[in-house]
């Protein structure tokens, strides 16, 4: 298990960021923006729309409460407490597998309630995933104050981006597995051996991904890939 990586970073700290300007300043409440406080008179109540959107994210979110006792999990990280790899939900409670990295987690949550910021990984191998815990609530000493767990993107999350991207530029199907094999690294000649094809097709196709992307080259392409938001098929949605 690795270490936990404490920021030390207290709520207090953040007017001072934002006098600084290291954090941009919000926007004065407007007409542009959702006023939580307010009733709702949007379809299904702004709580549904916010759980359904959270559910769309390509990684997970947690709200945990005193106790560890989880308060609220969108879909992403549902499944991957689904999973019991390295997460569970036993009860209402958050854990972890093995026992030292519970302990981990606990410590990182407890920080979490003194305004500590903390970056732990749990699990192993390939299931291993990193989770940023942050304090939410304001009053640090309060005992049962909620602490918000955002989880590491996994792989899932990357390809459908990169399959709702293909499809919004017109790519093919063929045009797509290049894409997924440029994303991974792949060199053309790399490509055109695991697809058992020419040299000169792979760079026909990567020539018209190209055109279709409006990217100037791979590494612009590239770039665009990496800067693509992070989403996930909600339930009962699809691209």
């Amino acid at each position: 298990m690795e270490t936990t990586a404490s920021l030390g970073l207290r709520n207090t700290a953040f007017p001072a960021a934002l006098r600084s300007g290291i954090v941009p300043q919000a926007r004065a409440r407007s007409a542009h923006w959702l006023d939580l406080d307010a009733p709702s008179a949007l379809p299904g109540g702004l709580e549904t729309l916010l759980r359904v959107a959270l559910d769309h994210l390509g990684f997970g979110l947690m709200i945990v409460g005193g106790q560890s006792s989880v308060v609220y999990a969108n879909a992403v990280a549902r499944r991957e407490c689904d999973r019991g790899d390295a997460l569970c939900i036993d009860g209402d409670r958050l854990s972890a597998g093995a026992s030292r990295q519970c302990d981990e987690l606990l410590r990182a949550l407890s920080g979490a309630r003194r305004g500590r910021w903390s970056l732990v990984r749990i699990g192993s191998g390939d299931e291993r995933v990193s989770l940023a815990i942050l304090p939410l609530t304001e009053d640090t000493a309060e005992a049962n104050g909620t602490a918000l767990v955002v989880f590491g993107p996994r792989g899932r999350c990357r390809d459908l981006a990169l399959e709702f991207y293909a499809r919004s530029c017109g790519l093919t199907l063929a045009e797509t597995r290049v894409l997924r094999a440029l994303a991974d690294g792949m060199t053309v000649r790399e490509i055109a051996e695991q697809h058992e094809v020419k040299i000169t097709t792979v760079r026909t196709q990567v020539s018209s991904i190209r055109e279709r992307t409006h990217t100037r080259s791979v590494i612009d392409l590239i770039r665009t890939l990496s800067a693509l938001p992070p989403i996930m098929a909600a339930m009962g949605h699809g691209l």
